[in-house]
């Protein structure tokens, strides 16, 4: 088999990236079993740096080791919920700090026209674009943020999160729901307005987890386990108390 992957880069690095992708993308299915030689295969590459790739894909826990034995991450509920939240809190302090910037108005002219091909993608039924802006906004909101703690936090999460939210977007509802929520957003960031960023960026992403959860128990058949009534009560609890409109 031909390789896949050029000399320009370490080929466990290109590797890692392409292994990364295919995980992403759904060619390399949740819960299954890998060896070596099969990835070595699948890339057109020898053993070695697969392994290499291997090693890293399982620290970022793409790829789960279980006694040698590799699969693919599979999403668990639990996975859902803390993911979700861990979120809320890091895109809502990211959203917020956007909204005081100096040059707020050069990251709101690269944002919106995304959110407005968002919305027309959404309405043409377009899924694969819809996700690919979807997660293209998320990944701003963090990185125009310019704290690196802050970013770095978010990064170990964001592969999973792809996984996640490409599940969660399947639905017509979900999606029109999502891109509407980002109006908002960019509306509460032009008028620099830093409570209504830090709860609004934080209700998307917790309504969002609800409809994730919800769409995940259906999907998985999962039981109601205490960590999805402890994350319901949390979602439902923070959205009481922050019911009110913060614009002026």
């Amino acid at each position: 088999m031909a390789s896949k992957l050029t000399k320009a880069a370490p080929l466990y690095l290109q590797a890692y990236e392409q292994l990364k992708i295919d995980i992403i993308e759904g060619k390399l299915r949740p819960n299954e079993r890998l060896t070596d030689k099969q990835l070595a295969d699948w890339l057109g590459i020898s053993r070695t740096p697969v392994r290499e790739a291997v090693r890293i894909l399982c620290a970022e826990k793409l790829f789960v080791n279980e006694n040698g034995n590799i699969s693919v991450y599979k999403p668990t509920i639990r996975d859902v919920c803390q993911i979700y939240l861990l979120r809320a809190s890091i895109e809502s302090l990211a959203t917020s700090i956007i909204a005081i910037k100096n040059n707020k108005e050069e990251i709101l002219n690269k944002l919106s026209p995304a959110v407005n091909r968002s919305i027309q993608a959404a309405k043409e039924g377009d899924l694969k674009t819809v996700q690919k802006l979807n997660t293209h906004f998320h990944h701003s909101l963090v990185h125009y943020s310019d704290l690196e703690a802050l970013i770095e936090a978010y990064s170990p999460l964001e592969t999973r999160m792809k996984i996640i939210r490409s599940m969660s977007l399947s639905k017509d509802l979900h999606r029109k729901i999502s891109v509407e929520e980002h109006l908002e957003l960019i509306n509460a960031i032009a008028q620099g307005n830093v409570t209504a960023c830090k709860i609004l960026a934080e209700k998307h992403i917790l309504n969002a987890a609800k409809r994730a959860i919800k769409h995940f128990v259906e999907m998985e058949g999962t039981k109601n386990e205490s960590i999805v009534e402890e994350t319901y009560k949390y979602i439902d609890q923070y959205l009481s108390d922050n019911k009110y409109n913060y614009f002026k």
